[in-house]
């Protein structure tokens, strides 16, 4: 799941600096893997969600930190819902294996998801890209 340290290898100041070439920032990088996990694993499987409702509007598919506000959770708040979430999802586990999504989805590679198993599985591949992004967005800060 999410390699929180290498986010916290980033000094803070430049965890919210968009490199050149790129869309977006370190933070909202945690935030996406955050709120990604939290739609595939529990809101697609119909269960509560483990984050705020208001962190996909800055950190969902689709948005970018040109949609940060006042409001924004601060990195140290995303931190603490990304270890929040890692904990949740090994407790969770042994009940939600199984679970069928409520409706299967189409993610953005073509793959369809229609289980939490499915969802875990896809949550690897996904942090792996993100995790590359970071890489890549270190290079260039």
């Amino acid at each position: 799941m999410v390699n929180i340290a290498l986010i916290d290898s980033v000094p803070e100041e430049k965890l919210t600096v968009i490199p050149d070439r790129f869309r977006n920032n370190i933070f909202w990088q945690a935030g996406h893997l955050l709120t990604t996990q939290a739609s595939l694993l529990y809101r697609r499987t119909g269960q509560p969600l483990p984050v705020p409702e208001p962190y996909f509007g800055y950190f969902g598919k689709g948005s970018s930190p040109d949609n940060f506000d006042t409001a924004t959770p601060g990195y140290s708040e995303v931190r603490k819902q990304l270890e929040a979430i890692l904990e949740t999802t090994r407790k969770d586990l042994p009940k939600m294996l199984g679970v069928p999504y409520e409706k299967p989805i189409t993610v953005t590679s073509g793959r369809i998801l229609a289980s939490f198993d499915d969802a875990l599985e896809f949550s690897a591949l996904h942090e792996a890209l993100h995790t590359g992004m970071i890489t890549a967005m270190l290079k260039f800060l």
